[in-house]
């Protein structure tokens, strides 16, 4: 008897000859473990569009003390036109933008997640999708048509975002 196990699916092969009692318990316990990984799946990806949602709302208002929660310790940040940099320094800027928000020289007329895909790998999950955004800032219109990546991790805690990166939509 020989076996193949991936996170969502067992395969089992079974001499001929074999009990046929091994083999159906072999079986259904296959299915089980299948359904059981899907079922995690599924739970997994709602409880990461939950916390996407609690993030990009956080990230709106600039709410610097959620989103912190929402990133891991080591948090990297990649802009497609900057080097990369890490947590403190992105929160640091977003403090900037809460004074713009309070100043009232910034807000969003609107902010959406499109086309967004979610595939978790156990503790974490590659999010991608595109993100549109369009505002003032300081009297001027602003338009942003985004597509990013973001790898999330499952900590103790919850899901957390540990990485950062897009690419304008635009040419």
């Amino acid at each position: 008897m020989s076996f193949f196990v991936s996170p969502s699916i067992m395969i089992v092969k079974v001499s001929v000859g074999q009990n046929k009692m091994i083999s159906r318990t072999l079986l259904f316990l296959s299915i089980l473990i299948a359904a059981h990984s899907s079922h995690l799946q599924a739970d997994s990806t709602s409880e990461i569009k939950q916390a996407l949602e609690r993030f990009n709302q956080a990230f709106m208002d600039a709410d610097t003390q959620t989103l912190n929660t929402l990133l891991t310790s080591n948090y990297v940040h990649t802009n497609s036109g900057s080097k990369p940099f890490g947590k403190t320094a992105w929160l640091n800027w977003l403090k900037t933008r809460k004074q713009a928000l309070q100043d009232k020289l910034f807000h969003y007329k609107n902010y959406s997640t499109e086309e967004l895909s979610i595939q978790v790998y156990g503790d974490s999950a590659v999010v991608t999708g595109r993100n549109i955004a369009e505002g003032m800032n300081k009297g001027q219109p602003f338009q942003h048509d985004i597509r990013f990546t973001h790898l999330w991790i499952r900590e103790p805690s919850g899901w957390k975002r540990a990485a950062f990166h897009d690419t304008s939509t635009k040419k």
